[in-house]
C-alpha cells in the first residue's frame, strides 16, 4: 500500500474521454509521420508548382526544428491536473504505487512503464505528484530529438520537459 497518499488507479472515464485521448495521443505519437508526409507534400509543391506558400511553410518548420531548446522552468503541478492529462491517464488505466513516503527537500527519479509506448509517459506524472508529495515538482525528460520536432517541441516546452541526456538529468537531480 502507498505511504502518505493512497494508491491512485484510473480507468476509463467513458467513450467521449477515451475518444479524445485516443485522437490526441494518436496525433502526438503520429506527429513525426505526419511531418514526414508534410515535408514530401511541401517539397512537391515547391519543386513542381513553384508554390511560395509551401516554401514559407517549409522554411518555418525547418527554422523551428533548428532553434535551440533552452531548458524551461519546472512546470507547475497544476498543469498535469487538467482534464486533458486526467483523460490520458485514464486511457492507459494509470496506476501509481508509492512504496515509501517522499522526504521533503530530497530529489527523486520516477520510473514509468511501459516506456516509449507513447512519447508522453513523463507527462502523465505531472498531476499525480501531488498525491505523492505536496513539496515536490516533476520534470519529465524525453529524447533530445523530440525537443527539435517542429510544433511538438512547443508542447514539451510548455510542460517543462527536459532532454533525457546525462547532463540534463544531472542538473535536474542537483
Amino acid at each position: 500500500s502507498m505511504a502518505g497518499g493512497g494508491d491512485i488507479t484510473q480507468g476509463s472515464r467513458g467513450l467521449a474521454s477515451d475518444a479524445f485521448a485516443a485522437v490526441t495521443l494518436g496525433l502526438i505519437a503520429g506527429w513525426y509521420y505526419i511531418l514526414v508526409g508534410l515535408f514530401f507534400v511541401l517539397a512537391y509543391a515547391i519543386l513542381v508548382s513553384g508554390s511560395a506558400t509551401a516554401a514559407v511553410v517549409l522554411g518555418v518548420l525547418v527554422a523551428d526544428a533548428l532553434m535551440p531548446y533552452k531548458p524551461p522552468p519546472l512546470a507547475p503541478n497544476a498543469f498535469g491536473r487538467s482534464w486533458v492529462f486526467e483523460s490520458w491517464r485514464a486511457y492507459f488505466g494509470w496506476e501509481t504505487v508509492q512504496e515509501a513516503a517522499l522526504v521533503p527537500g530530497e530529489r527523486y527519479l520516477l520510473a514509468e512503464f511501459p516506456h516509449a509506448l507513447y512519447p508522453v509517459g513523463q507527462l502523465l506524472s505531472y498531476g499525480v505528484i501531488d498525491h505523492l508529495s505536496r513539496t515536490h515538482k516533476v520534470s519529465g525528460v524525453v529524447a533530445t530529438v523530440l525537443l527539435h520536432t517542429p510544433v511538438l517541441r512547443h508542447f514539451y516546452y510548455a510542460t517543462g520537459t527536459r532532454a533525457a541526456d546525462a547532463k540534463s538529468i544531472q542538473r535536474i537531480l542537483k
